[in-house]
C-alpha cells in the first residue's frame, strides 16, 4: 500500500483558507478506510515455521462521499483485493502455500466518518478457475463481495488507480464531482485521515493537470512504477493515509489524492485529475455511455534544460 510520507501537514481544525460551507462538506464527506485481512489455518513459512493465523490491519486510506445516496470515491490501491492478494507473496510463506492461504482469506473494509458513523464491507476469495500460483498469475484471483453488508465495491479502475464504493446510507454529506478550472499557484487543499487517526487538511497550491510521473519516488524512498504516468501535481504535503481523499479548490473537487512526493526537499503530492474522475464516475454510474480513454489528454513535457557553455 502506498501514498506514504511522514511529512508535517496542518491539522484540522478546521481553520483558515476555505469557506465555512466547504469546511463542513469536506469534513462530513471524508471517510476513513481501514483494511483488515484474516486467514486461519496452518501455513508453512519459507523458513520452515508455521503461521497459524494471519490477522492484520493491512492498510489505511481515505475516501470522499460524492453523492447523498452513498457513492464514495477512493483510490484502487487502497481497496483493490488483487493488490492485497499480491502482498501475500511477500508474507514469507512457501510459494506452494500462497494459494491455500488466499482461499481462506477474508478482507474487511471498515469505514468510518468524522461523526463516528461506521459501515463495513467484506470480500472473500472465489473458487479458482485455474491452479496457477497467485505470485505467478494474479489473473487467477477472483473475489466475491458479501451482499449482506452495508459497503460494496462498485468498480475499480486499476490502471487509473481509481475506485468507487457504495454505502447503504441516505442523506450523506458529500462533495459533488466537478471539474474546476485551475491555474498555476491557485490554492488547493488535500484532505484525509492519517495513521494517528487525525483528520488532516494540507494546504498548498496547484501546479499542473498532467505531469509525466513515471517511477515516482516517495520521501521514504518507495518507487511506484505501476501507476498512471500522467497525474495532476500539487504542492501540498500528502501524508500516509490520505490516499483516496479529496483535493479541493474552494468547494470544487479538483482531484483524488494518490501519491506523496518530494520536490527538492519541499513536500507535495500527485492526484487523479478531476476531469478524468468526473468522466469515469459518470460512466460507472450510467450517466454517460462513454468510458474515458486516458487519465490526461495533454501531457506536460518539461522543457529541455539549457546546456551550459
Amino acid at each position: 500500500m502506498f501514498a506514504a510520507t511522514v511529512l508535517a501537514a496542518s491539522l484540522i481544525g478546521i481553520t483558515g483558507g476555505a469557506t465555512q460551507q466547504q469546511q463542513v462538506n469536506a469534513a462530513g464527506a471524508l471517510w476513513r478506510i481501514l483494511i483488515r485481512v484474516q486467514a486461519t489455518g496452518d501455513f508453512r513459512t519459507a523458513d520452515g515455521g508455521v503461521a497459524s493465523v494471519i490477522n492484520d490491519d493491512h492498510g489505511l486510506g481515505s475516501g470522499v462521499m460524492v453523492s447523498p445516496d452513498g457513492f464514495l470515491l477512493t483510490v484502487a490501491h487502497v481497496i483493490d483485493p488483487n493488490e492485497i492478494a499480491r502482498d501475500a507473496c511477500t508474507l514469507g510463506l512457501k510459494k506452494e502455500y500462497v494459494n491455500p492461504v488466499l482461499k481462506r482469506l477474508r478482507v474487511d473494509f471498515i469505514l468510518s466518518d468524522i461523526a463516528g458513523n461506521e459501515a463495513v464491507g467484506r470480500v472473500t476469495m472465489a473458487p479458482y478457475v485455474t491452479d496457477a500460483n497467485i505470485c505467478d498469475d494474479p489473473s487467477a484471483v477472483s473475489w466475491l463481495t458479501d451482499p449482506g453488508m452495508p459497503v460494496r465495491i462498485e468498480a475499480i479502475d486499476a490502471l487509473a488507480d481509481l475506485a468507487l464504493m457504495k454505502l447503504d446510507i441516505r442523506d450523506a454529506q458529500f462533495v459533488p464531482v466537478s471539474s474546476p478550472v485551475l491555474s498555476e499557484h491557485d490554492p488547493v487543499y488535500a484532505f484525509g485521515w492519517v495513521e494517528d487517526d487525525k483528520f488532516v487538511k494540507a494546504a498548498g497550491t496547484f501546479v499542473r493537470w498532467c505531469e509525466r510521473v513515471t517511477d515516482i519516488e516517495d520521501t521514504d524512498g518507495t518507487v511506484h512504477s505501476d501507476k498512471p504516468e500522467l497525474l495532476m501535481r500539487i504542492m501540498a504535503p500528502v501524508k500516509e493515509g490520505m490516499s483516496g481523499g479529496p483535493i479541493l479548490s474552494g468547494d470544487a473537487l479538483a482531484g483524488i489524492a494518490t501519491i506523496s512526493a518530494d520536490f527538492d526537499g519541499t513536500p507535495g503530492g500527485y492526484g487523479i485529475p478531476a476531469a478524468y474522475v468526473q468522466a469515469w464516475y459518470r460512466w460507472v454510474t450510467g450517466a454517460s455511455p462513454v468510458r474515458p480513454a486516458t487519465v490526461c489528454e495533454q501531457p506536460f513535457i518539461p522543457p529541455e534544460q539549457p546546456k551550459s557553455k
